[in-house]
């Protein structure tokens, strides 16, 4: 069968099915296959793990075939039964997120590559996923590496694409190249100036509250002070939005240990 990719814009996959999992890769069949039979019997050699927490397990992984690859569990997404409904209508999360990598691919931007997205279905659900793709050399942008970074997100912002979570630890240096890793695009449709620009304000508000601050080119644009007026007031509603949840989830949990 070849080659199997997906296009993000139009949400076309082409999924092949091994051991009752739907898989999709960038490798031959049946070099996606052997990795996926090093996944799910769990021959595969862990080198580092990076995060492993009720939202996700990240770590560098060997199998026979790839000596530094990373491996990927989105464990929140795959549990929660709200996620779980939206993917009898759209891709799971790891499907979403291997689609923006070959989406970054063809746009010529540099970012992680991926070798294969797993899942497996329950009552045409998706109620478990994983990734798996190769690791990037180099280090974590820091603010020295800010104009790099901006440039390669005006790349994508020149194709109508954001970026989730533009964290400067979300960008890997390695000389002169900038990498997107951790990501999944979005494509824009509506007010595209507007939402990159407040794409561009989510890089920047994790650098400083101050907006004074920030890079010379964008701080007289007048779009840039619209868009950061909109992107505070929307993380104080999220920020809202939290703190409500965490405390009726208190106040849930201590009306269970009363009863």
């Amino acid at each position: 069968m070849g080659n199997l990719t997906s296009t993000c814009q139009e949400g076309i996959f082409q999924p092949m099915t091994h051991q009752g999992y739907e898989f999709i890769s960038t490798l031959p069949q049946e070099k996606a296959i052997t990795l996926l039979d090093a996944i799910l019997q769990k021959t595969y050699t862990v080198n580092k793990i990076y995060k492993d927490d009720r939202h996700s397990f990240v770590s560098n992984i060997a199998t026979k075939a790839h000596s530094n690859i990373m491996f990927k569990i989105p464990k929140e997404r795959n549990n929660r039964s709200w996620e779980r409904f939206l993917t009898l209508f759209r891709p799971n999360e790891s499907f979403r997120v291997y689609d923006s990598m070959t989406t970054l691919q063809s746009l010529g931007i540099k970012g992680t590559v991926p070798l294969l997205a797993a899942h497996r279905k329950r009552r045409g659900m998706s109620v478990e996923s994983f990734l798996v793709y190769d690791f990037v050399e180099g280090t974590p942008a820091t603010i020295e590496n800010l104009e790099s970074i901006v440039e390669t997100l005006g790349q994508l912002h020149q194709a109508e694409f954001v970026r989730n979570d533009p964290k400067l630890i979300n960008f890997i240096v390695n000389g002169p190249d900038v990498y997107l890793i951790d990501f999944r695009l979005k494509r824009v449709k509506v007010c595209i100036k507007l939402q990159c620009m407040m794409n561009l304000c989510g890089l920047f508000r994790t650098i400083s509250s101050n907006k004074s601050d920030f890079h010379a080119h964008v701080k007289e644009d007048a779009l840039y002070h619209f868009a950061w007026v909109l992107k505070k007031v929307r993380h104080q509603i999220r920020t809202y939005r939290k703190k409500i949840k965490k405390k009726l989830l208190r106040r849930k949990k201590e009306h269970i240990a009363v009863c």
